[in-house]
């Protein structure tokens, strides 16, 4: 699937008019955010896996993510009264074989937001290969680094 620059465009108004939506609903209540996807039809490349589940490990202090093809990313948000209006994306580790959503992801952004400061977790692809990594990671974390344009 050929996708232009136009449609990564619209993607990231997209991603990012959903930022400012639960932005400005979000009443700091402590409930866990939704995530937003950052591919309505798949991350690119992805397309024909996006509905494969993901493998999660799940335990105390932990939640290791793997078969991520549906890449998303989870905005915690501080209360109003705290909001310093610096934000800060967190690209959880792992050694490229697993996504270490827990500690290194959602305690991570939990914590900025509880300090004034808005975190958004990137859930992100993993592959085979270290080079084709970096590829899907830098295509994946770019529609949040574009600047938005709305008409």
């Amino acid at each position: 699937m050929n996708h232009t620059r136009h449609q990564h465009f619209s993607i990231s108004r997209t991603a990012f008019l959903s930022f400012v939506f639960i932005a400005l609903c979000s009443d700091g209540n402590g409930a866990e955010p939704d995530s937003i996807p950052l591919w309505t039809n798949g991350a690119v490349g992805s397309e024909s896996r996006m509905k494969e589940a993901e493998k999660i490990d799940q335990g105390p202090g932990k939640c290791n993510v793997t078969n991520v093809h549906h890449p998303s990313i989870t905005p915690y948000l501080p209360k109003a009264s705290i909001a310093t209006g610096t934000a800060i994306i967190i690209a959880p580790g792992g050694g490229h074989r697993m996504l270490c959503l827990g500690h290194e992801g959602g305690a991570l952004a939990e914590w900025f937001a509880e300090n004034g400061i808005a975190a958004f977790v990137l859930k992100y692809r993993l592959a085979g290969d270290w080079a084709q990594r970096l590829r899907q990671w830098l295509r994946d974390s770019r529609l949040l680094l574009e600047p938005a344009t709305v008409k």
